[in-house]
């Protein structure tokens, strides 16, 4: 008995959840991170693993979960050689799946299946979970990072190149301008727009380039948003777009840097605004979270620096909408779908996103319109 308590406390004392099965796919036993993983309400008991999974409201990963176990243990019982002495290294299987739990918060499983092996008997299956969604938030940062540096460097060297000619033809074509009449007066005013134009691209691609210097400060989201829309006023009447601002006396202050979060929720109107070329709405929705919100208000696991309080913007337009096959590159620098765009704006506001350890999403239906979603870490007062 002390022997199985032992072992029963070395079991308890694993992170991983742990449980084991018997040849008919039956829980036989479980550690304790085994239900708190998979946010059951209880200790499983004897039944099957479909039964035991059944409190967790996600049909689809029970359907995969089941699926998987199911498979590798037929797999194990096919394998001839699965109790071979001389096997250097155990039959695994490993797998990935996602976890909409309770209270809609999303996860990424790991799963492993290994055959439960004693003497010359295949015993069943052992499982083993890790909750993989802090590492997979990590290595996404990580991986954004490197690409804006490689980024930062391309953009900082295209700029210099295109910024010191664009000098001298503007300097030229204002000249001329000064000397020409009737017709090629309009030609001189066009070529100057677009030299502009282009002008504005390499300013774009040189903030791209600067590194962040971020001067972090307590400021109300609120007041950013009045000083914004103040001065988005004139280009949104000009576009006969109206901005309404929803959840106005929320005092909800904020250690950010005031000027990047204006320029990413800047960014983020104009986006609105040229969504709509014969005018409509843009709505904004300010709110209080204990969660940062994903895709369709899904919550992410809030595992960044321990964060409890949220403050969430969302910007809703009635554009027409973005097309599914372009929602995963839509924070790509350079991508866009706009014939005088240059698909830096999004990227450019994600990066301040991620600069303050928040999470920006976008939602989008064709023909219906764009929400997007910042959520940033905060105090709520």
């Amino acid at each position: 008995v002390e022997m199985k308590d032992y072992v029963r406390s070395i079991l308890d004392s694993v992170d991983s959840g742990l449980a084991t099965l018997d040849v008919r796919g039956r829980l036989v036993t479980a550690n304790a991170a085994f239900p708190r993983i998979l946010d059951l309400p209880k200790s499983p008991s004897t039944s099957s693993i479909r039964e035991v999974l059944i409190p967790i409201p996600d049909d689809s990963f029970i359907e995969s979960f089941e699926g998987m176990v199911l498979k590798s243990s037929a797999d194990f019982q096919a394998d001839p050689n699965i109790l071979a002495k001389n096997r250097k290294v155990r039959t695994l299987h490993r797998y990935e799946l996602p976890l909409h739990s309770l209270g809609n918060e999303h996860r990424i499983l790991q799963l492993r299946v290994h055959p439960l092996i004693s003497g010359d008997s295949l015993l069943g299956t052992v499982l083993v979970i890790d909750d993989l969604t802090s590492l997979k938030q990590i290595e996404r940062r990580m991986f954004e990072t490197e690409k804006w540096v490689s980024l930062g460097r391309l953009a900082a060297s295209v700029a210099h190149e295109i910024r010191n000619p664009l000098v001298a033809i503007r300097s030229l074509v204002e000249m001329i301008g000064e000397e020409v009449t009737g017709e090629l007066v309009n030609h001189v005013k066009v070529v100057l727009g677009e030299v502009h134009r282009l002008n504005s691209v390499v300013e774009q691609l040189l903030q791209v380039s600067k590194p962040e210097k971020t001067e972090f400060r307590e400021a109300s989201i609120e007041e950013i948003l009045d000083e914004l829309l103040l001065l988005i006023r004139h280009e949104a009447v000009r576009q006969k777009v109206t901005i309404k601002k929803v959840g106005p006396g929320l005092k909800i202050i904020a250690k950010i840097d005031p000027e990047k979060i204006k320029q990413a929720f800047l960014n983020i109107i104009l986006n609105g605004i040229q969504a709509m070329p014969n005018g409509g709405t843009i709505t904004i929705l300010l709110r209080e979270s204990q969660f940062p919100l994903e895709g369709n208000g899904g919550i992410v696991q809030n595992s960044r620096n321990g964060t409890k309080k949220w403050v969430v913007v969302e910007f809703i337009d009635e554009g027409d909408g973005i097309a599914p096959e372009n929602l995963s590159r839509i924070f790509d620098p350079f991508f866009t779908t706009k014939p005088r765009g240059t698909g830096l704006g999004l990227a450019i506001s994600k990066k301040i996103v991620d600069i303050h350890n928040g999470l920006i999403t976008i939602d989008s239906q064709k023909g219906i319109g764009t929400c997007v979603r910042i959520s940033l870490p905060c105090d709520l007062h």
